[in-house]
Order: C-alpha cells, then sequence, then structure tokens
C-alpha cells in the first residue's frame, strides 16, 4: 500500500475508459449514418439520372423510327406514281422500237 495507487483509483480509469470508447463508438456511428445517407442519396440521384437517359433515348429511337417510315413511305409512293408513268413511257418506247424494227426487217 506504500504506491498511493489503490482499486478505486482503476476503477475510475475503466469507468473513463468505458465513457470515452462509448463517446467515440456513437461519433462512428454518427460517421457511418452519415455515410450510408449520402450513398442512398447517390444512389437515388443515379437512378433518376439513368431513367431520364433512358426515357430520352426511347424518344429518339422512337422519333427516328418515326423519320425513317416516312421517308420510305414517301419513296415508295414516289416509286409507285413515277414507276407506272415512267414504266409506261418506256412500254411505249418499246414498243414503238419493236414495231420499227419489225417493219425494216420485213422490208
Amino acid at each position: 500500500p506504500g504506491t498511493g495507487v489503490g482499486p478505486s483509483a482503476f476503477c475510475g480509469v475503466a469507468v473513463m475508459d468505458r465513457d470515452e470508447i462509448h463517446h467515440k463508438m456513437s461519433k462512428k456511428v454518427a460517421q457511418l449514418t452519415k455515410v450510408i445517407f449520402h450513398l442512398n442519396t447517390r444512389n437515388d440521384e443515379a437512378e433518376h439520372h439513368l431513367a431520364a437517359v433512358c426515357q430520352a433515348y426511347e424518344s429518339e429511337v422512337d422519333q427516328i423510327l418515326k423519320d425513317a417510315n416516312a421517308k420510305v413511305r414517301r419513296l415508295a409512293e414516289a416509286v409507285e406514281s413515277g414507276h407506272g408513268s415512267k414504266a409506261g413511257k418506256q412500254l411505249e418506247a418499246f414498243k414503238s422500237n419493236y414495231e420499227d424494227e419489225k417493219r425494216e426487217a420485213l422490208r
């Protein structure tokens, strides 16, 4: 008993250590809670951004398809209307050439 340090001194250190550990653990829990909140927020923002990009992409694809279909339709109509009259003119020209060549061959 000449050291001046009794069992009550060790109990005081243990209590302080427990309080200090509890305080540090509480701070760490708060810090981790903030990190989790931040990550969840970033994830939500990323999901919203991805949804917006997907929607924009789908809209762009739809618009491209509409434009392509309209061009194909216009070309088909042009081919049908032009092809009919052009084919008729070509047929008449062939008939005329045939008749001319036939007359010359019979001479």
